[in-house]
């Protein structure tokens, strides 16, 4: 018995898939574009929540004004005082972060970071930096 490709056709489970026209449908360009812009969304959403200020609602310490940061420790009022009061405030690199410590009504944390000096040579400071409960730097000593 001789098989047509007739009748090969008729009896694959294939013929299910097919539209009325006897064609497969296709994955097209409309698809793929909902599938891009679901991926461009969820994106936005991830890289929005990212973006928000540490100090905001999502904040790790929402009732303190002075925290070490979650990335790398920092504390943001001490990054500020430090770019404002140093000769050449594009010098400076960060080093080391204490722990921010509760004392009294304020806080203190010990910093430790490199930044050029008036000859242009790199110095290392090492200080303990007391802030107000308002998280403004009170006084800056050097860190025994």
């Amino acid at each position: 018995m001789i098989f047509s490709p007739a009748k090969w056709t008729k009896s694959t489970n294939r013929a299910k898939s097919r539209s009325c026209s006897g064609e497969r449908p296709e994955f097209g360009k409309g698809c793929l574009w909902f599938l891009g812009m679901g991926i461009v969304l969820i994106l936005g959403i991830s890289l929005g929540i990212m973006d928000q200020k540490q100090d905001g609602p999502l904040s790790p310490h929402p009732a303190q004004t002075v925290y070490n940061d979650g990335w790398d420790g920092a504390v943001r009022q001490v990054k500020g005082y430090l770019k404002e009061n140093l000769k050449d405030p594009d010098s400076l690199q960060f080093i080391e972060w204490g722990k921010v410590v509760t004392e009294g009504s304020g806080y203190a944390v010990r910093c430790k970071y490199r930044a050029k000096n008036s000859f242009g040579g790199y110095e290392i400071g090492h200080k303990l930096f007391r802030l107000n409960s308002a998280g403004q730097v009170t006084s800056v000593k050097d860190y025994p």
